[in-house]
């Protein structure tokens, strides 16, 4: 499990929101990696900490855009984005726990969400700020 979930298909063409997905990949392949090679439950929260801070920033700039775009999906895509950092939370506390078997099957789960959500939802919005017309609402 501890290969790069970064594709080429993950790229929006939106360079600062692809640049942050990214570091997201990298983080939360850097837990998978970490649970992999069985290092210490500190090591992995500290990660994830960053993961939880990096991931919110994100999502706050990420929905500021949408919102000035007027993106008629706003609220389901900010519903998926609470869920990731509800799932983020689970696993740090599960691996602070020492729960092995929940913090290996919540990584795993977490990497497809996230991959799944920037394939979908994050296309979705990339798709309508880049149609005619689109423009924020300043």
């Amino acid at each position: 499990m501890s290969d790069s979930t970064w594709t080429d298909d993950l790229s929006l063409g939106v360079d600062a929101i692809d640049r942050e997905h990214h570091l997201q990949v990298d983080l939360l392949d850097e837990v998978v990696t970490s649970l992999d090679r069985a290092r210490p439950a500190a090591e992995v929260v500290e990660v994830l900490e960053r993961l939880i801070e990096y991931t919110n920033a994100h999502f706050l700039a990420e929905q500021l855009m949408m919102r000035l775009h007027g993106y008629p999906l706003y609220q389901a895509h900010v519903a998926e984005h609470d869920e990731l950092l509800a799932e983020v939370r689970t696993l740090r506390d599960a691996v602070a726990g020492g729960d092995e078997a929940t913090s290996r099957a919540v990584a795993a789960t977490l990497r497809t969400w996230l991959t799944t959500h920037m394939r979908g939802m994050d296309r979705t919005y990339a798709d309508y700020v880049a149609q005619p017309g689109v423009t924020p609402a300043v």
